[in-house]
């Protein structure tokens, strides 16, 4: 393979028919990370036919292409710091039960990622993997369920 980069990120979202200014590209990334282990880069929801078609090409090619498919996936598979994240941004306010400003976060942040993520798939990825997962969990559940019963 020859690792020797001949273009820029910004030549990459150039092929993609993306926006390429480096803040442009942070916003890309910020708004579809995380990507899910399971799912291929191309097979993202968020590429148009012809952007997944020249990713594969460019990963089957293997050359100075993939480099930075390669750092693209990376960065997209990354999850956002804390700081980062919308609750970091709100005030440290004491509201206590009923936390009103909590709940709205709360609901804001998961009202955004389903409509980011193919959830179904994101459950298919969280089952048992075979019938000893499935039977560990079921016992899991069972010693956390007696627990909260005592």
């Amino acid at each position: 393979m020859d690792t020797t980069t001949h273009h820029s990120m910004q030549d990459l979202f150039a092929q993609l028919g993306l926006p390429q200014e480096a803040h442009e590209i942070r916003a890309f990334v910020r708004q579809h990370r995380p990507l899910p282990d399971h799912l291929r880069l191309p097979d993202a929801p968020f590429w148009s036919e012809s952007q997944a078609g020249f990713l594969r090409e460019k990963i089957r090619e293997d050359g100075d292409w993939a480099v930075l498919v390669d750092t693209l996936n990376a960065q997209l598979r990354e999850h956002p710091s804390p700081e980062a994240l919308p609750q970091a941004e709100a005030p440290a306010e004491v509201e206590g039960e009923g936390n009103i400003g909590a709940a709205r976060r709360y609901n804001e942040a998961t009202q955004f990622y389903v409509s980011q993520h193919d959830t179904a798939a994101d459950a298919r990825a969280a089952a048992p993997q075979g019938a000893r997962e499935a039977a560990e969990l079921h016992a899991a559940e069972q010693a956390a369920a007696a627990k909260a019963r005592r």
